[in-house]
């Protein structure tokens, strides 16, 4: 995995309370962005369409969550770490 540069992804709220947006500044524009809970287990997906995404988190419980932005072609370009309180 290569990690994006500093500036290049930014999660806001984090910590939240009803979901987040992603923003990317950089060659990631489209893709898919991808939640998963602490287990590892999917709980939603999101499509990331000129560098921006929305997830809606309104139906999740409390808890960390692990996000993973991948391109276009599937490949996994940043991953991280969303809160929800």
């Amino acid at each position: 995995l290569e990690d994006l540069p500093d500036g290049e992804l930014t999660i806001t709220p984090n910590p939240g309370t009803e979901g987040f947006s992603l923003m990317l500044n950089g060659a990631l524009r489209n893709g898919r962005l991808f939640v998963l809970d602490a287990l590892g287990r999917a709980v939603g997906s999101a499509p990331i369409r000129q560098g921006q995404a929305r997830f809606d988190a309104q139906e999740l419980p409390l808890g960390v969550y692990v996000y993973r932005a991948n391109d276009a072609d599937g490949r996994l370009r940043a991953t991280g770490r969303w809160v929800k309180e």
